[in-house]
Order: C-alpha cells, then sequence, then structure tokens
C-alpha cells in the first residue's frame, strides 16, 4: 500500500487510536481489578460463582496478571508513540517537531490513557471488570510466554533486594481500619453498637491492665487467718462476691484466692470447717504486671483458666485486681447482673459539656463521651494524680487538653468523684485574652505535659 495513499493514512490513524484507546483501557482494568473487594469476592466465589473464584485468584497471585497488564500498556503506549513519530516525519522535515509533538503527546497520553479512565473505571469497577473478564483471560494466555520469561529475568533482582512484586490487594493499617469502621458508622453502614464493638475490639490490645482494673483501694480481700465462717459472711454480703484474694501481713503478698464453691462444698461435708482458717482452702492466684496488654491478659485467663489476677507494679506492690469480666466489657461495654441491679452510673451527664464521673472511669470513656483528647490509658483519678504529682484537695481544680477537671470529692487521699468540663471556645477564647503574652505562651506550652492547676473559688 502506498504510504501516501488516504486509506494508508486512515489505516495508521486508526491503529493509532486504538492504541491509546486500549492503553485507557487498560489503565482502567487494572484500577478497577485493584479496587475490588477481596471480601465480596471471597463470599461471591464460597457462594459457587466461577468468575468470583477466578478473580480470586489472581488477586491472591497478583504477580502474572501485573506483568500481563503493564507488558500491554506499554505496548500500547509504544505503538502511540511510534505511530505519531512516523506521522511526523511524513509532513515535516523539521528537526524540532517530534519533540514538540513528545511534549504535547505527554499529557493527552496521561489524561486519556490514565487518568479519565482510571476515574471511570473506579465507578463502575464490578460490572466492569465482570464484563471484561475474557479479555483479560486472552491478554493472559498471548503474554504467557513474555511474562513467564519477565519473571525469570526479574526474580533473582527481587529476591536479591528482599522484595517482590507489589499486591493488588493493599494491607490495611489497624488505623486505616478504624476509620473505615468510623465512616460506616457515620454513613449509617454500622449502627452505634456495631461501631463501637468493632472500635472496643481494635483498641483491645493497645489498652495497659492498669486502665480497667479494679484499685487496691477497693479491693476486698481477707487475711489467712480468717476463718471460713468469716469469709462466707463477706461473700454473702451486700455486695456479693463468688471468690476472695487472700493475703499474709499486708496487700502487697497476696497469698492465694478462695472461692465461695470450694468453702460451702467443705461446710456442707463438714460444719466445723467454718472455724478452720482459709489458709489451708486456697487456690493459687496469678500476678500480671499493670502495664500488660489486656489482650495478653485475657489470653493467659484463657490458658490458665482463672477468671481473676492481682495486678502488680514494678517493686512487687499490689496495685489492683483484674476479672475477665472487666476484660469483656472492654468489648461488650459493661455487664450487669443481680448485684449491679441498684448501681449508680458511674457517668452522670450535667450539661451537654459537663460530666460528673466516678474517679475509677477510664479516660477513654471521658474522651468518647466529650469529644476530648485526654490522655488514655488510665482511670480519671489517675489522670489527676499524674497530671498534679501529689494528692489534690477537695475542689481543686485543673485544666488539660482543653478540659477542666474539679475533684467533687475524696476519700482519705482517694479521689472519688471528678467533674468534668469541656471548654468552649468563648471559654478558651476568653482564658487566652485575660492572660499576658508572655504567660499566655507558657501555658499553652505547659498545658499539654502537667495542665493547669487552680483552686475552685466554692472550695
Amino acid at each position: 500500500m502506498d504510504p501516501d495513499s488516504s486509506s494508508y493514512l486512515t489505516l495508521i490513524l486508526g491503529i493509532l487510536f486504538l492504541s491509546l484507546f486500549f492503553s485507557g483501557f487498560i489503565s482502567a482494568y487494572e484500577a478497577a481489578l485493584g479496587n475490588l473487594s477481596h471480601l465480596r469476592l471471597q463470599k461471591r466465589a464460597e457462594e459457587g460463582d466461577a468468575r468470583s473464584a477466578y478473580l480470586l485468584n489472581l488477586l491472591n497471585h497478583p504477580h502474572r496478571t501485573l506483568l500481563t497488564l503493564m507488558l500491554s500498556d506499554w505496548l500500547a503506549d509504544v505503538t502511540v508513540l511510534v505511530l505519531t513519530a512516523w506521522l511526523v516525519f511524513q509532513y515535516t522535515d523539521s528537526l524540532w517537531a517530534l519533540p514538540v509533538v513528545a511534549l504535547l503527546l505527554t499529557p493527552v497520553l496521561l489524561i486519556l490513557g490514565e487518568v479519565i479512565p482510571k476515574a471511570i473505571a473506579v465507578q463502575f469497577e464490578d460490572r466492569f471488570v465482570y464484563a471484561w473478564l475474557p479479555l483479560l483471560k486472552l491478554l493472559l494466555a498471548v503474554f504467557s510466554l513474555p511474562v513467564s520469561l519477565m519473571t525469570l529475568v526479574t526474580r533473582p533482582f527481587l529476591d536479591l533486594l528482599g522484595a517482590r512484586l507489589g499486591q493488588i490487594v493493599p494491607d490495611f493499617t489497624e488505623e486505616e481500619i478504624l476509620q473505615m469502621v468510623n465512616m460506616g458508622g457515620n454513613t449509617g453502614l454500622l449502627d452505634k453498637q456495631e461501631t463501637e464493638l468493632v472500635q472496643h475490639a481494635l483498641i483491645f490490645d493497645d489498652t495497659p491492665a492498669s486502665a480497667v482494673l479494679t484499685p487496691r483501694v477497693d479491693m476486698v480481700c481477707i487475711e489467712e487467718s480468717d476463718t471460713v465462717n468469716e469469709a462466707l459472711n463477706i461473700m454473702a454480703g451486700e455486695e456479693g462476691y463468688s471468690r476472695l484474694p487472700v493475703y499474709r501481713d499486708n496487700l502487697d503478698n497476696i497469698v492465694g484466692m478462695v472461692y465461695i464453691k470450694d468453702l460451702l462444698r467443705l461446710k456442707q461435708h463438714n460444719a466445723e470447717v467454718g472455724d478452720y482458717p482459709v489458709a489451708s482452702y486456697l487456690r493459687k492466684v496469678h500476678h500480671v504486671h499493670e502495664y500488660q496488654s489486656i489482650d495478653v491478659v485475657l489470653r493467659e485467663m484463657q490458658t490458665r483458666r482463672m477468671p481473676l489476677f492481682i495486678v502488680t507494679d514494678e517493686y512487687g506492690g499490689t496495685v489492683g485486681l483484674i476479672t475477665m469480666e472487666d476484660l469483656l466489657e472492654q468489648i461488650v461495654g459493661e455487664i450487669h447482673d443481680e448485684f449491679d441491679q441498684d448501681e449508680v452510673s458511674p457517668i452522670e451527664i450535667l450539661d451537654a459539656h459537663t460530666l460528673l464521673v466516678d474517679a475509677r472511669v477510664s479516660v477513654s470513656d471521658i474522651n468518647e463521651a466529650l469529644d476530648l483528647d485526654l490522655p488514655n490509658g488510665q482511670s480519671v483519678a489517675g489522670l489527676v494524680f499524674s497530671t498534679l504529682g501529689e494528692a489534690p484537695r477537695q475542689g481543686e481544680m485543673l485544666r488539660i487538653e482543653g478540659a477542666e477537671l474539679c475533684v467533687e470529692a475524696i476519700e482519705g487521699i482517694r479521689i472519688v468523684q471528678v467533674r468534668v468540663h469541656k471548654l468552649t471556645p468563648e471559654e478558651l477564647q476568653l482564658e487566652r485574652s485575660k492572660a499576658k503574652p508572655d504567660e499566655r505562651h507558657r501555658t499553652e506550652g505547659d498545658q499539654t505535659a502537667a495542665g493547669r492547676r487552680f483552686s475552685s473559688p466554692a472550695a
């Protein structure tokens, strides 16, 4: 065919535009394939859908598919460039023509071959991928030999570098999953309970035992010299306990536990047992460190089949105790039994910005309730103590991270109740306007580390 004929020119232009279209198609298919839901494909495959099973296999082993798509896209782009160069040389003798055309062709390839096709494909990813799956199978067959050769060439270099060809299905971090869960809750895809359940499960391994334990001052224990009857009287009291820690000399030396079912069984067979010391009927007790992650504590409880551990500090002193119920409540929320019916809520809402809370409440619960960013991993009482560095006085207040904490009730040196108020923008602005410039700078710098301390006028 004569290169100068119109039919030849039409053929060249047809191949050029077809190659440009094919380049865009490959880019679109790669984008759509990469955005497929792995879980949705797996569900369809389990239901017997052969196409989904085939695609799932491709996503799990993407090396061959990626190389095929890359090679197809490269050939299409090269064809566009070669034919464009040929046309330029056919109709001009200028040496500057080719660089100018190449410069103009680059954004055309980028827009028509990458940006627009991918933007369209992700809108119809499922339908697009399934509709053109036969073509993908054809490309995999056609490029089977070149892909195999490329694999042989690239594999040693990848192994040498300790790398491998990227996966189409991305690995999600915990933060990304948490963001998706939050988005699902905000859009109504997940209801409030489902959202909270997943959120609690995701942060479960980041929570230390110290954040959920029953503190030492609230522990109900008996001495090893106490009798079985004395132990049963405490267990059958108003609070109701199924087991009690037993100490020798002081609470820093917990030597075991007694179970109500053991004591009742013993007393049923021998009434005189009631006058015997509980030291003879102890079960083993396990100790964990206060900074141990609660997911590790839960697994340890399951392994040892023990529903209660004693929590200690780095010096071996008793910090508190932790139960399996405490751990499960971090995921499913508060668990109530027959002894909890008359309990007062640990968080009382005073107004939209203020809560009156039990000092044992976790800081994370306060952050969630008032949308604050107070330091996590401890109770409200722990936050007050760690911020002040000493025992507070009743009525004493401190400000930290946009919140005002007021110690409402104290028993000895133990903080019982704290009022937490989220400062409004107006209150924050008023506080800044009252401070001198140098004081304001120092306050803002120190607030995160130690908070601001002052006494309540009403104290």
